[in-house]
């Protein structure tokens, strides 16, 4: 273009043809039509810039469709290729010889121009970007108002559409005036839109009272300041009363205040929260109790809180009775019905059939039922009765038809899971604690058969299996024989079988050591009598000892927590019936151990000792000197032998205590001494009269220490043995002093030796006896020297 004077001009045209059109397309295509007219160009195009993927989509081009390669394709393709950070102007040529310019639109997209060589030179782009700046002011207000029908078009169609009651409003004098509402609207809050457009929407749907009136004149606030706002309300509405979650926005429309709100209707799903709020705290209730019948009981409590006036009762699975016992009623069984109800043991009423199939059940109307209700029941209506596993069941009634809906036997069914699971906790810490109860009593048996007596007599009240028996294995027989029955099973059952290697479940359960969980016996072909009365049955391995095995008279009576627990019971069982087999073993081996030291040493040796004496006086004084060695080394080892007796006695009955009278002991132990040495000179000195809590071989202490006082007393002197008591209010103290010199230090460190090395240090082993009746007796035992000899002090406390 040739001189400023035509850029001017060509400038003005451009500026002139830049106006807003009907469309966003007539706008730019008026505009780029001068542009190309007025600066000679040979295309134009411009694009608009989305900045959500940082791409330009093409609003209108002249010519509408660029030949590939020339001047503004190679441009419109430039702009595509852009770095984000490119500066505008862009100039470039073609491969056809034409050139090119990008620029800026600012805030909208941008502009390209296609010409001959030289067109578009910098004082020529630089004049351009006023008019620039003017097309794109009018390109973003055509897309603002374009947006805005656009938004308003959608807001029309949903505002009709939607499920939720709307309104639209708009402030006037700071009221907010309805302008239209929906039919949603129309039906919740009871109004037809002829009588609430023109009104004002707080007096129409507010509540009267001054919280909900303060709580509308704030969110009026939020709306008169253009702000969107999400909140809980309470409103009035055609039946009554209702919660709703209100969602406001405001609406641009120029200078006026507009506003659309959308009330969602939270009134069911807000009472819902507060039965899921009274559930969870009746839940905590239930998980704190300790025992099944208290589970039960808060577990009415909790039905009672969940749906109201109703009749609730709960009744677990007794295999005693082979019933459903009810366990916990509230007082409208017996108002309302005929009294409490009593087991129920027709399999055929839905009751037991919601029990056998755990399938919750809800009769609307047993008026029209036509399955078997349970006795005691025809005057209910409306019933709920919902399984709890393998513990029974849970009745929800009423006097009313359908008093439940939906809602309500949610909440019961999730209620009912959460007392199983309740049920199941505490049946298992009550087994549990009652498995160790029989353990520790069987414990104390001497025989496989005291062990099996124990169990079973405790097991049908403690675990509910009242058809329960115990089989041992016999080698000799290779079979497992009875060794103990329930009581109900001897009535039952006229004989006990044996099982042989006859591939019944029991001897299969043996052989494999694996726990026969056996629902319904008739669908097993090895069954041991396929006449039994027996429906299902429990068989666990008590490892190489035998089988334990609990029956029921019904099917499916047995699930995972009696699996688990029995499991529990038979390895307690296993284990005391190897300690059983141990301890007679070590008996025998006491006894036969008892009887050589006791008989055949002392025999032998009281010969040796005889033979000795003859050779001593019939010998020089060199073979009677040997003869004498051979004489002390027999009555060492006759005092080691009478020692081990004694050792033997005290580890054994380690943990056995007997309360005995200090001053009975002492008087015994002085006439035991006297009579054993004539020589020795023995005092008491006893204060009051105390007992203490001791090991059955505190005397033979006692006697140990003191005999050790004369052995070591004086050598020159007559043994003299002071034995005193006295007590106070925290202590008993017993004290043994004699006149000697001391006990040897070779003596004292065997107090630290096992009975083993003490029987190797003669006088030295007595007082390994002393140490460890006194450490069982709970007590302590110090030695100290005074002027006139050895203390030995033992302390109790008290």
């Amino acid at each position: 273009m040739n001189g400023s004077r035509e850029q001017l001009e060509a400038l003005y045209e451009i500026s002139l043809a830049i106006g807003r059109g009907t469309t966003l397309r007539a706008t730019v295509e008026r505009a780029l039509s001068a542009y190309v007219e007025q600066l000679d160009c040979t295309g134009g195009a411009v694009l608009e810039h989305h900045a959500s993927d940082d791409t330009y989509q093409l609003v209108t081009a002249m010519p509408a469709t660029p030949e590939p390669g020339n001047a503004l394709s190679t441009g419109i393709d430039r702009l595509h290729g852009l770095a984000p950070d490119q500066q505008f102007p862009v100039r470039g040529r073609s491969d056809e010889g034409g050139s090119y310019c990008l620029m800026a639109l600012p805030s909208f997209g941008a502009l390209v121009l296609a010409g001959r060589e030289g067109t578009f030179d910098d004082q020529l782009v630089a004049s351009l970007s006023a008019v620039n700046e003017k097309l794109a002011e009018n390109c973003r207000g055509m897309r603002s108002e374009s947006s805005l029908r656009e938004d308003r078009n959608r807001f029309e169609a949903v505002f009709e559409t939607i499920q939720e009651p709307v309104v639209h409003t708009v402030f006037r004098d700071g009221e907010p005036i309805v302008e239209r509402v929906n039919a949603a609207f129309e039906e919740t809050f009871g109004f037809p839109a002829s009588q609430v457009v023109g009104r004002n929407l707080n007096d129409l749907i507010v509540p009267d009272d001054e919280r909900a009136r303060d709580e509308a004149e704030s969110l009026d606030e939020y709306a008169r300041d253009g702000r969107t706002m999400t909140r809980e309300v309470r409103r009035k509405t055609a039946d009554g009363m209702g919660t709703f979650l209100f969602r406001g926005a405001p609406i641009e429309a120029g200078d006026a205040h507009e506003h659309v709100a959308m009330y969602v209707d939270v009134t069911d799903e807000k009472a819902r929260q507060r039965r899921l709020e009274q559930l969870y705290d009746e839940t905590e209730r239930i998980f704190t109790a300790n025992n099944r019948e208290a589970v039960c009981r808060r577990a009415l409590t909790a039905a009672e809180e969940l749906v109201g006036d109703s009749i609730v009762a709960l009744h677990l699975y007794d295999r005693s009775q082979e019933a459903l016992v009810p366990v916990a009623v509230n007082e409208k069984v017996n108002s309302e019905l005929e009294g409490e109800p009593g087991p129920y043991t027709d399999r055929d009423t839905i009751v037991w059939q919601a029990y056998d199939s755990d399938e919750p059940v809800m009769i609307g109307d047993t008026a029209s039922y036509d399955g078997r209700l349970p006795d005691g029941s025809m005057a209910v209506r409306s019933l709920i009765v919902l399984p709890l596993g393998r513990h029974g069941v849970f009745m929800v009634s009423s006097l009313d038809p359908d008093a439940f809906d939906e809602v309500d036997f949610d909440f019961l069914r999730l209620l009912a899971t959460l007392v199983e699971t309740a049920l199941d906790r505490t049946q298992r810490a009550e087994g549990l604690e009652e498995i160790q109860a029989v353990t520790r009593e069987t414990l104390e048996a001497d025989t496989h058969e005291e062990v099996a007596e124990a169990v079973l007599s405790r097991i049908p009240n403690v675990l509910d299996m009242p058809l329960s028996a115990i089989w041992e294995y016999d080698a000799g027989q290779d079979a497992l024989v009875p060794l103990a029955v329930t009581e109900k099973a001897q009535l039952l059952f006229e004989e006990i079988p044996t099982y042989t290697d006859d591939g019944s479940i029991a001897w299969r359960a043996f052989q494999d050591k694996e726990i026969r969980l056996v629902p319904d016996l008739d669908d097993h072909d090895d069954v041991y009598n396929e006449d039994s009365i027996i429906g299902s049955e429990l068989v666990v391995p008590i490892g190489e000892f035998g089988v334990l095995i609990s029956g029921s008279t019904y099917t499916d009576s047995f699930g995972e927590p009696e699996r688990r627990l029995l499991e529990t019971l038979s390895a307690n069982v296993e284990t005391t019936m190897r300690l059983t087999s141990r301890r007679r073993e070590l008996e025998l081996l006491d006894q036969v151990l008892a009887r050589i030291l006791r008989h055949n040493i002392r025999n032998v040796l009281t010969i040796i000792q005889g033979f000795a004496r003859e050779i001593q006086q019939e010998g020089n004084a060199e073979v009677a000197a040997n003869a004498q060695r051979i004489i002390d080394r027999s009555a060492s080892l006759q005092s080691t032998a009478e020692h081990a007796r004694d050792i033997r006695h005290i580890v054994t009955n380690w943990d056995r205590r007997e309360e005995l009278s200090l001053p009975e002991v002492v008087d015994d132990i002085v006439m035991q001494i006297q009579s054993e040495y004539p020589a020795a000179h023995v005092t008491t000195n006893i204060e009051g009269e105390p007992s203490v809590l001791v090991h059955p071989n505190f005397p033979v202490a006692i006697h140990h220490l003191v005999e050790n006082g004369i052995e070591h007393g004086a050598t020159d002197a007559t043994p003299r043995i002071e034995i005193s008591v006295s007590q106070n209010d925290d202590h008993v103290v017993l004290e043994v002093t004699d006149n000697g010199p001391g006990i040897p230090d070779h003596e004292v460190d065997v107090l630290d030796r096992h009975g083993e090395s003490a029987l190797e240090h003669g006088s030295g082993a007595g007082l390994w006896i002393v140490d460890r009746v006194v450490d069982y007796s709970d007590a302590t035992l110090a030695f100290e020297r005074n002027g006139e000899g050895t203390v030995a002090r033992i302390e109790f406390n008290t």
